[in-house]
This record gives C-alpha cells, structure tokens and sequence, in this order.
C-alpha cells in the first residue's frame, strides 16, 4: 500500500521462481526470524518475551509486541484520547510515568536486555534485507523504471517570493526516486509503504513466506510505478489502492501461493479500503483538497496506520523519548519540592517576624539558594489579606521575583510597615463610614468630624484606592471619594457643600430597590387607582434618603408609556416639582390623595375633540388638555407648592 498517493499502472512481467529458489527464500527468511533450533535463536526469544512484557506493561506496545501510535503528550483529539485509553497508542508522558513507577530491578534489567538485544536487531535487519534481494531476483519483481523524476503526487504550491507553501503538504514534483525498497521493523501491520518521496519500506508482517514478501514488494513497485508517472490525478488514495488490489486479487493464490488465511485477510482489507473511498469521493465531491493541511483531517486515515504504528519512531528512538520524559519528571518533582521548601522557609520567616517577634539574621536569608525569578512569581498568592504574616510573604517573594536580595534589616521591620498599613486601612475607613453617616442622617454629623481629616499627606489620599466615577453610585460611595477628593487637593470638607453633593449626586442609594423616577412613577399610579391610598407607611419617604438629580429626572428624559392619562399628568407635575424640593421635606399625602381623585375625576369625562375646548372650559382657555396618549400638556399649571405641607421629617 501506499501512504499518500496511488494510480494504477500497466503491470510489468513477473515470472513463479521454481520451487528450489523458493525454499531458499524461506530459509532466509526463517533464519532472519531467528526460527530455528540453535541456541542462538533460543535466547533471542527469551529476550524477546521479557523485553514484549516490560514494554507492554509501560503502554509502548500492544500484547502482540507491535510499537503502538505515538500520540502528542498534550493531545485533546477525542480520537488520540479514545486510542490512549483504548491501548491502541501510547502518550510519551503516560509511558515515562509508568516507566519511572517500576521497580529498580526490573528497570536495570530492561536496560540489559536492550543492550543484549541489539545485535539480534542488527543481524535480523541484515538477514531480512538478504531476503529482500533474494525475493526480487527470483520473482524478477521490480518495475521496468527502477529510477526517475517524480511526475504525479501532490502539486507545488509557492509563496510570492517562491518559497513553498506552508498550508500544504510537502512537494516532490520533479525530484529524484530511486527504486530501493528496505526494511523496517516498526512498520506495523501494512506489510509496505511507498512514501511520497519515492522511498519503500517492507514490514515485519510481510515476512510470512516467500509468497507474501513477494506480493509486497511487487505491489509497492507498483506505487513507486505510478509516481513516476507523468500528470495523474492521485488525489483518492484508498480508492487507487483499490483498484491495485481488485486487479492483483486473481493471481494471488497462483503467482504468490497465497494461503486461504492470506486470502481472507486480504479480503478483509480490501472490503475496509472500499468502504474508505467511497468517504474520500465524499469529501472530493464537498470540494475538500486532501494535499491542503487543514483540509486533510477531514479525510479518513488509513487503515494500517491508524491501527498500529505506521510511521512512528523506531522502538529504541521511543524509548529515548521516554527515558528523556521520565528523566524531565524526575528534574521537575526535584525542583518542585525545592520550590516547596524555600517558600515554606519564607513563610515560616515572615510568621517569626509578625507573630513571635524573632529576629531573622542575614546569614539565614543567604543560606537559602536563589531560584528562577519565575517561581517565586507563581508563588505569589492570588487571595490578598490584611495580616503581617501574608503581606510580609507577599513582599519577599515580590522582591525575589524581581531579581533583588532580601536584607534582614528590611524582613525585620515587616512588622512595622504592616502595622502602619493597617493604620492606614482603618483610617479610609473612618472615612467611608464617615460618608454613610452623612448620608443617614446630616444632622447627626457634628460639623468638628468634618475637620482635621488629614494625617497624612496629599500623596497618600491622591494613591489611596478609588471609587470609579461612574453614574448610579450609592451615596455613601460619592461622599467618600469626595472626601479622598479634597483631602487630595489639601481642601477643607465644607459640611453644607457636602450636604449639597450628597443631595445631588449622580448615584442611586442602596435603599429601596427601585429608582426615583421609579418611585414618583409608582406613586402616580396608586393616587390615580385608589384616591385616598396614599399614606406615610406605605409610600412616603424622606428627601435625605432619596437624592433626587435634577437633570436625570426631567420628564422628558424618562418613559411614561403604558400610564393612564390621569396618571401620566400626576407623573410629569412630580417630576417638575423635583425642582422644589429640598433636604427634609416629604411628599404631602393628603396633596396625592386630592390630586389623584381630581385627575381621575377629570380624566373620566368625555374629552373634547383636538382643537376644540373642553365642556367645562371656554374657548382658548389656559386649562391642561385632557385625553391618553400624548395629549397631556407636559407642563400644566399648578399652584405655588401646593405639595408640602411644612412638616419636617418623622
């Protein structure tokens, strides 16, 4: 078979060797296997066995001895998970792991093994490639063109500046192939791979007899055939080696003497290689382009090298990998267990200075090794608490990551700069709490607290945390970035400007839930609904806890569809009266109560018709226009405060 592109071609001439040369095939061949009595070949399959069971018990090999799929460490592709889990490929991290895990004897052991095990490597090579020439002679198997350029595969695609394109898979248009097909015992189960390059590797799994080494590299020979054929389109790779397979089917019991086991297997292929073209015609016909990366994992992959190795490393590379990946594991649980104790050193320090008020000498701060600036900067902790101990932490491991050295004199004095800072803590909060007694209730807010605020410079309070000048903020808020505000500019707090802020801040108290032109909204409704509800319980409260500004409150800036026309007129005077009102005043609810019921009563009566006055009214009058909708006169006439009834708050 062939990994990337097929085409079929004429096939050449192959000639049945007589039976003499061919058992002197399989006399190779049995002798590359190490299958016969001699002792030699005895120790070869004793180490075998013990080296198949260490490898399979890591994950690097099936039961079988087979090199499994290397899948990448860090793959999230539910197919390299699924296969990892299955047993059917192997992750370098899950091999290390399970290698480092291994008992000390069984480890030196491997390693004697792979050392006694090599030369049988190198020998069976040896010995499998002597068959290789032993097979292509007698069969007279190889093609008729054994060198040339290559002419059909993947197309050339270049940059501007002629350089190729990365977004597609390697091209070797034009370039040279010699015939030369070699073996490779990590093959996996394809008994033959052309790659696109003109390379040919025969695998373990055709050395079954003469017959089957025959068919894999007459079969390879034609793929590396078609390479050199001139403009082929190999697009369909599954479905080239189908047809190479249907037109090889009837002469391999007779040319190749393949067995009914061999048939069935080949057959068995066959019907999966079938089922894979017809999803690779799938994918050509939706326009997809198998030589485009992106595109191409969207074709099905191949049988042979989805099942076992492929193209992986050979096993002695693997085991390199591995044994660098446990050594790596090895190194980081070592650092990490470094890292572990130096910091757990430091916070002792830092607990010894705040809590028991030790002394840390500069000798014991020297002894401690300077590690990657980088750890100490993963070990800054994320949560922040205001305690010596963690701020003292925290600061040495700033100054580590950073690259400076501690000086004792420095972790000594923790305790003072952490007790300063609390000070300094507790001192923006007086102030904050300071601004939620303003906004509570001014009057208990003696005029001396608003005085001698400042105990620290302008610096302090121009740095100290801010509130973000966004609209809707509580008032408690307001009043105390208005406070760091003037402390900033080193102003005096003035409390009747103060007091005025508070009224007319942007912000939205914490209490209630709903906003002031929600409130006056509600209120409309109910004096419109039910004359007469209105009462201080349920509805009224006071100005000083709802701070209502002006300019958010115009009428015109807020929604009043979906309101009756009497409640809609009650709405728009509450929102004009907004303009009159001031700290310690209330809504008049005996006012509400009246107006509502003469809103209703006037609402209830037939409405003239547009440009004609009112039955109640002569011509031309100055009275409010009645009627829904957008009839109501924004601004009607209303007597002077008509609304309060002089009462201070309750």
């Amino acid at each position: 078979m062939i990994v990337i592109f097929l085409f079929p071609s004429t096939s050449h001439a192959l000639k049945k060797p007589p039976q003499t040369k061919i058992d002197e095939i399989n006399a190779a061949i049995k002798k590359a296997q190490f299958q016969t009595d001699s002792d030699h070949d005895k120790k070869y399959w004793a180490l075998k066995d013990e080296k198949k069971a260490i490898e399979h018990a890591i994950g690097l090999t099936d039961e079988k001895g087979n090199l499994l799929r290397r899948v990448e460490p860090d793959s999230k592709e539910w197919r390299d998970i699924l296969d990892s889990t299955a047993g059917l490929a192997y992750n370098p991290k899950n091999v290390a792991e399970r290698y480092r895990n291994l008992k000390p004897k069984v480890k030196t052991r491997y390693s004697s093994i792979l050392k006694e095990f090599k030369p049988y490597q190198e020998e069976s090579t040896r010995l499998r490639k002597k068959a290789i020439e032993l097979t292509r002679k007698a069969y007279g198997i190889d093609p008729p063109e054994t060198s040339g350029p290559i002419r059909s595969g993947a197309p050339c695609h270049r940059l501007p500046d002629g350089t190729p394109d990365p977004d597609y898979v390697e091209c070797h248009i034009d370039k040279q192939a010699s015939w030369n097909p070699v073996f490779s015992e990590n093959l996996g189960s394809p008994e033959g791979v052309t790659y696109p390059d003109g390379h040919v590797s025969i695998g373990p799994n055709a050395f079954a007899h003469p017959g089957t080494l025959a068919y894999a590299i007459y079969h390879e020979g034609e793929h590396f055939q078609n390479l050199l054929a001139e403009g082929a389109d190999l697009r369909n790779e599954p479905g080239e080696e189908v047809m190479r397979r249907e037109t090889d089917r009837a002469m391999l019991e007779s040319e190749f003497d393949f067995t009914p086991g061999d048939l069935e297997r080949f057959d068995e292929k066959l019907k999966k290689e079938r089922e894979r073209a017809r999803q690779w015609d799938e994918k050509l016909n939706a326009g997809l382009d198998p030589y485009k990366k992106r595109e191409r994992d969207a074709f099905p992959k191949d049988i042979d090298l989805t099942e076992r190795a492929g193209e992986s490393p050979k096993i002695s590379e693997a085991l390199k990998e591995i044994w660098r990946k446990a050594r790596e594991l090895d190194e980081r649980q070592k650092a990490e267990a470094k890292i572990r104790e130096q910091l757990q050193e430091y916070g002792d320090i830092a607990m010894e200075v705040c809590l028991s008020r030790r002394a840390v000498t500069q000798e014991r701060l020297n002894a401690l090794p300077r590690l990657d600036p980088q750890a100490y900067r993963d070990a800054i902790p994320k949560d922040k608490y205001p305690h010596c101990q963690h701020e003292l932490y925290e600061a040495m491991l700033l100054k580590l990551a950073n690259g400076e050295r501690l000086d004792a004199a420095w972790v000594n004095s923790g305790r003072e700069r952490s007790s300063e800072e609390t000070g300094k803590r507790r001192h923006l909060e007086e102030f904050l709490d300071l601004a939620t007694a303003m906004c509570g209730n001014p009057d208990k807010v003696p005029e001396s607290a608003l005085r001698n605020l400042a105990k620290y410079d302008e610096s302090f309070y121009a740095g100290a945390p801010r509130i973000p000048d966004v609209p809707f903020l509580p008032c408690h808020l307001e009043g105390y970035r208005h406070i760091l505000d003037r402390l900033a500019r080193s102003e005096p707090i003035d409390r009747d400007r103060m007091i005025r802020l508070l009224l007319s801040h942007e912000g939205t108290p914490p209490t209630p839930p709903f906003d002031a032109a929600g409130y006056l909204h509600t209120i409309a409704v109910y004096a419109c609904q039910d004359p007469g509800s209105i009462n201080y319980d349920r509805f009224i409260v006071y100005v000083d806890r709802w701070h209502f500004p002006n300019r958010r409150l115009l009428w015109k800036e807020y929604w009043a569809d979906g309101l009756d026309a009497c409640a809609k007129e009650l709405y728009w005077k509450l929102i004009e009266f907004n303009d009159t009102w001031s700290y310690g005043q209330t809504l008049n609810p005996e006012w509400l109560n009246a107006e509502g019921k003469r809103l209703k009563e006037k609402h209830s009566k037939p409405q003239p018709t547009p440009n004609q006055p009112a039955p109640s009214q002569p011509a031309g009058g100055g009275g409010s226009s009645g009627g829904g909708g957008g009839g109501i006169n924004p601004k009607p006439s209303m007597p002077r405060n008509p609304n309060w009834d002089g009462r201070g708050p309750r």
